[in-house]
């Protein structure tokens, strides 16, 4: 799985009050003060930082990028700019030179703590997750309260399956109460892995009722009740997530898998059908399969 910079890009340059311990957002537009380095250093570097802000205004990334590359080298110092630059360069889709402005910015600057969120972002969306680690722990000995790194941390450990550590950075995270339906649904899925399926239920309910269109969390419902043979729940849970989005051949596999476990092998075959005419994937015909079969040997057939 590569994860996405265009998500997380977002959270870095929009940061909230939660995860910035009630710094507020960042302004990005701020340089270092003037009198931080020469003034004719400082004219130049300004000029092309304008000239990249104008230029990402109106769409144009490329020339955006080559001015504020410019501004940077002409002020290397610049956290704020090597930031912006590199935002930029991800953007476009130049990760690794993104990847490299960051890391350069932080043999400058080690305690640059958002060029080290950032770079942690960029080498998860590059699967390089044991340096991606580093730069949260790295943060989190700094800021032992830094709650962006402490769920950024949290949510490697669980792709890591280095559970009972993400475990425990999840716990000081829902202790923050904070408003983040991914965090509950995340935190559930957690749960559920470690066999505490009445926590895990509160989380995914907790997911749901922040964001409605979750469907995520209604499919790790219905696969929790079906897990318990609660079909009724399970059913309900699993139409949730059909009706939200009617095209994913998982959610569809899903609820037709889940009717044949109960007997109900003709509406289980209409539904894998669907759901294998969207996903080319090998269980999914394996599961029609079956359901097939068992039409075969018995008196379900179609009129």
């Amino acid at each position: 799985m590569v994860w996405p910079v265009a998500r997380l890009l977002a959270a870095v340059g929009c940061a909230s009050t939660l995860l910035w311990g009630g710094r507020g957002p960042v302004e990005w537009r701020t340089l270092r003060p003037v009198d931080a380095v020469p003034a004719q250093q400082v004219s130049t570097a300004y000029a092309a930082y304008m000239r990249g802000l104008l230029a990402e205004q109106r769409g144009e990334l490329a020339g955006a990028r080559a001015d504020l590359a410019r501004a940077l080298s002409e002020d290397p110092g610049s956290t704020r700019l090597a930031l912006r630059l590199a935002m930029i360069s991800a953007q476009v889709g130049a990760t690794s030179s993104a990847v490299a402005t960051l890391e350069q910015t932080l043999r400058v600057d080690p305690q640059a703590v958002l060029a080290r969120l950032f770079l942690g972002i960029l080498y998860a969306s590059q699967e390089r997750f044991p340096e991606a680690a580093e730069q949260y722990e790295a943060i989190l000995h700094q800021e032992p309260e830094n709650l962006a790194a402490i769920g950024s941390l949290a949510e490697i450990y669980l792709f890591q399956e280095r559970l009972p550590e993400s475990l425990t950075l999840y716990e000081r995270l829902l202790a923050a109460d904070p408003p983040s339906a991914i965090l509950h649904f995340n935190a559930g899925l957690l749960y559920a892995k470690l066999g505490r399926l009445r926590e895990a239920e509160t989380q995914f309910r907790r997911a749901q009722a922040m964001d409605g269109e979750l469907a995520e969390a209604a499919l790790a419902l219905g696969a929790l009740y079906e897990q318990e043979h609660r079909w009724r729940e399970a059913a309900s849970a699993y139409q949730a997530a059909v009706t939200l989005d009617p095209d994913n051949g998982a959610y569809l596999g899903s609820l037709g898998w889940m009717y044949y476990r109960q007997g109900h092998w003709l509406e289980a075959e209409d539904l894998l059908e669907q759901a294998a005419a969207r996903l080319p994937d090998p269980e999914l015909h394996e599961h029609l399969r079956v359901v097939r079969e068992a039409l075969a040997r018995t008196s379900h057939r179609r009129p």
